[in-house]
């Protein structure tokens, strides 16, 4: 098979330091507009807030990739919860005492963990992944909800519901079939060049199909759900929409993605774990201590 020359010079690593930024910068733009440093229609605001849409895509594409090349998925679904616990005391605290609704993402990627594990089992375990997909489109309704009758759902904080529910589980099937339709357009290589199929997945070919597919999908699902709620369901705007649709974009990054792991050492590996914590801590020290000029 012929090797392609491209442009494939983001590693899994970079991936995840971009999509890192975007998310940091969009939680610059929540913060600086609750302290009234800049406001909704601002230029800035506006901008801070788009340039935070790539980070779902790539965290969810990131996601996908690590199911598919775990050894152990639940030891993996194991290492998310315990993010998840993490990220939950911070969040709590700010909903709580500073009004200010924080979603906690890693609920969105325990739940699509857990949906695409369940669906891969042979036997009756697999109808459980009814479980968490029940629980992303549960969340996407009390969304809904609340946003067209102005009522507040306690029963379930905004801290355990999936932040993105059905959005994001659609962003993660649609990586997933866009993987296995590349990994079946390998099946005639196998034979034709005597390799298996984890050999053929490190070629360049492979992997430029790959991320092909998985942009095309990242274009397709958010162009449904806009047509759907900008035109079908206008009376509900879901995810604000018209904000939300500009996370097409993260398919850029994708282009050059050349599917190697890169640097992954413990402490980056699971400092990520604890970075969503951290940057949320800083950013509320820096903007406390500027526009109130005390931590309490």
């Amino acid at each position: 098979m012929k090797e392609r020359k491209n442009i494939e010079i983001l590693s899994s690593f970079w991936i995840k330091v971009i999509a890192a930024i975007s998310m940091t910068l969009d939680h610059l733009g929540i913060f600086l507009n609750f302290y009234g440093v800049i406001t909704t229609d601002s230029i800035l605001f506006f901008a801070l807030r788009i340039l935070g849409r790539l980070a779902l895509p790539l965290f969810i594409f990131l996601l996908v990739e690590g199911i598919n090349h775990s050894k152990n998925l639940w030891r993996y679904i194991l290492r998310l919860s315990i993010g998840l616990v993490l990220v939950l005391v911070p969040t709590l605290i700010l909903n709580r005492y500073y009004s200010l609704h924080t979603e906690n993402p890693f609920v969105d990627l325990v739940i699509i963990a857990l949906f695409l594990t369940l669906i891969r089992q042979k036997d009756w375990k697999k109808f459980l992944a009814i479980l968490p997909l029940g629980y992303a489109i549960l969340s996407s309704v009390i969304y809904i909800y609340s946003f067209k009758t102005g009522a507040e759902v306690h029963w379930l904080p905004d801290s355990l519901r999936c932040a993105y529910g059905i959005y994001a589980l659609a962003l993660a099937l649609g990586f997933e079939l866009a993987i296995k339709i590349a990994n079946k357009n390998m099946k005639p290589f196998e034979k034709q060049y005597e390799a298996s199929l984890n050999d053929l997945q490190q070629t360049s070919y492979y992997i430029f199909l790959k991320k092909g597919l998985c942009s095309c999908s990242i274009v397709v699902v958010n162009v449904l759900f806009w047509v759907l709620f900008a035109f079908i369901f206008k009376e509900c705007d879901y995810l604000n929409i018209s904000i939300q649709t500009y996370s097409i974009f993260a398919f850029v990054p994708l282009i050059f993605y050349n599917g190697k792991l890169g640097y992954n050492k413990p402490w980056f590996k699971y400092g990520m774990y604890l970075y969503f914590d951290l940057h949320i801590l800083i950013l509320y020290i820096i903007l406390q201590l500027s526009c109130v000029g005390t931590l309490f």
